[in-house]
């Protein structure tokens, strides 16, 4: 058992791995028109200080679109469900009812950064979206490119290691 164990966890490894990479994705926001703000800046008192503090987001940052169109003839039964946006739309004959967001009954602007001026009001909301259900078919890309530097870093290290052990290393 002993000698099966590097093996038992690698698949436990590469398992987790596959069901993150297509777990829904959801978090706090803020809606303005058609999309949710999802970088958060603070909270801050808009306009004048002595108007409640509300919450920040960068109006130039994360968004995620919102999807109200319940048909689309190029998916299967015409069901219109988007998994790159967040889908509000009622049901109808090709599919479910979406509801992917709820109001938290509290106001946010959207700003360049904290304190300068307020280029959106909107709703703070919960949303979520990227559901399995119709979204499982094929893992999301994972950027492993952002953490190149961990992974070259980690390399080194181990190198490093080998090499020393082995007195390969000048003095």
């Amino acid at each position: 058992m002993r000698k099966y164990f590097k093996y038992i966890v690698a698949v436990i490894l590469v398992l987790i791995s596959v069901f993150m990479a297509k777990a829904q994705t959801s978090g706090y926001g803020c809606l303005v028109d058609n999309a949710v703000y999802t970088e958060y800046l603070g909270e801050e008192h808009p306009y004048h200080p002595s108007n409640p503090l509300t919450k920040f987001y960068r109006f130039n940052g994360n968004s995620i679109d919102i999807n109200y169109n319940n048909y689309n003839s190029s998916q299967p039964n015409n069901y219109g469900y988007d998994c790159t946006k967040i889908n509000i739309f009622g049901a109808s004959g090709t599919g479910p009812a979406q509801q992917e967001y709820v109001s938290q009954n509290t106001s946010c602007v959207t700003a360049a950064t904290l304190n300068s001026s307020i280029k959106g009001n909107g709703t703070y909301v919960y949303y979520s979206y990227k559901n399995p259900t119709y979204c499982g078919g094929t893992p999301m890309p994972l950027p492993l490119d952002d953490y190149n530097w961990v992974i070259i870093l980690g390399f080194a290290l181990i190198g490093g290691f080998v090499i020393s052990k082995k007195g390969m290393l000048l003095a």
